[in-house]
């Protein structure tokens, strides 16, 4: 059980040279674009089925029906769009940052350098 000072440094060691074992998970097809306008999709869905349900439970609560399932799906939907506004500019700024951060490849050699 008990290991030599010696017999841990060397087991380190090799732990520490070993390669990263690869996940086993298996790699997902999607891109991240693809990612986003799911969760676009998603978001708007949702939005617009909240509204649903809020105009209905109201609808019933207050017995107006149809003006609170009218009024609750115009604001769901506005919701969700505003939602995927955001979520748009969100990805149109990430995609800027990236691109900022990335060094340029090739340097322009027609400059003159006199």
């Amino acid at each position: 059980m008990s290991q030599s000072p010696e017999e841990l440094a060397r087991k380190i060691k090799e732990a520490k040279d070993r390669p990263p074992a690869e996940s086993p998970l298996p790699k997902s097809g999607m891109s991240m674009e693809s990612n986003a306008g799911l969760r676009m999709g998603t978001d708007f869905i949702a939005s617009i089925a909240v509204g649903v349900f809020l105009g209905y439970w109201i609808d019933r609560w207050l017995g107006i029906q149809p003006f609170g399932m009218i009024a609750f799906l115009f604001l769901g939907f506005v919701s969700g769009v505003m939602r995927m506004q955001r979520l748009q500019t969100q990805e149109t700024a990430n995609e800027d940052k990236k691109s900022k951060k990335e060094p340029e490849k090739a340097e322009d050699t027609t400059k003159d350098r006199s």
